[in-house]
């Protein structure tokens, strides 16, 4: 019998996802985070796959990033009023849902 999953390189990244993946929905600036996330990288899909053709995806690929950007301002404003308080400022939620809208920007 072999060490137990938590110890293998494969077992620890799983248990990983699945806290940050817990983290993220249990907190609504995260959820803003991700969705935004979510928007910005399925516009970027759609504007490649476009073709002269098709105009209509032109207008769906700039709904699809004004909906990120109004997800973007929404979790700014949730993570400012959190970092507002000290002990809210250092938590995990907050700390995954920043580098989540760093994502956003690059």
């Amino acid at each position: 019998m072999g060490n137990p999953p938590i110890y293998s390189k494969e077992g620890f990244r799983g248990l990983l996802d699945l806290l940050q993946t817990d983290l993220i929905f249990s907190d609504a600036a995260g959820i803003h985070a991700m969705v935004a996330l979510s928007s910005y990288q399925l516009a970027i899909v759609k504007s490649n796959d476009s073709s002269v053709s098709d105009w209509g995806k032109e207008k769906a690929t700039n709904d699809l990033k004004q909906e990120a950007d109004n997800h973007v301002i929404q979790a700014v404003r949730l993570l400012n009023q959190k970092f507002a308080d000290q002990t809210d400022s250092l938590s995990l939620e907050s700390i995954i849902a920043t580098s989540l809208l760093g994502s956003c920007t690059v």
